[in-house]
């Protein structure tokens, strides 16, 4: 900044950006120009919600039924098909396993697709596992089940991702 008031180098935000020097042009011929607007359903699903669903499997994986990992994580493939069929959601994933939600000892957990629907359903179904597995979270005796088990968390995120496109509250 120093530099910039001794050179007299514009400041950063007295140029503008090409973020909005490249404005979007809409459809019409000779359209106007629009300022660019941010992807809020693809910034949280592409983002935070991959997070929180990995990390959320993580904590809750010792919840769900079989004795080692591969067999959990069959249980958990065949409820999400299940979730799927009777919700009529479009699956998207052929199997889930610990790759899906990149749980290893190296690297914090995350979701490993690219469609921003599966961490809409996966948050749904995340919702679903926490009722169906209750008991089993609340034997985890973990201080983060918490955190995942009261559902607050969930319920808002799927409540903004049902009512986004619905209220057109983002999209202007």
């Amino acid at each position: 900044m120093q530099d910039a008031l001794e050179n007299e180098f514009p400041v950063p935000w007295e140029t503008e950006a090409a973020f909005t020097r490249m404005l979007l042009v809409n459809a019409a011929p000779n359209g106007k120009c629009t300022f660019h607007r941010p992807d809020l359903w693809h910034t949280v699903n592409l983002g935070v919600g991959k997070t929180f669903v990995g990390g959320a499997v993580s904590v809750l994986e010792k919840a769900f039924p079989g004795r080692n990992r591969a067999l959990r994580y069959a249980q958990l493939n065949s409820d999400y098909s299940a979730f799927c069929r009777s919700n009529h959601l479009q699956k998207y994933l052929t199997k889930i396993d610990a790759r899906t939600f990149n749980i290893s000892a190296s690297e914090e957990p995350t979701g490993t697709w690219n469609k921003a629907s599966v961490t809409s359903n996966m948050c749904r179904f995340l919702e679903h596992l926490c009722a169906t597995y209750k008991e089993q979270i609340l034997a985890l005796d973990d201080d983060r089940t918490k955190f995942i088990d009261t559902l607050p968390c969930i319920q808002m995120y799927t409540i903004f991702l049902r009512c986004e496109y619905a209220f057109k509250v983002f999209s202007g």
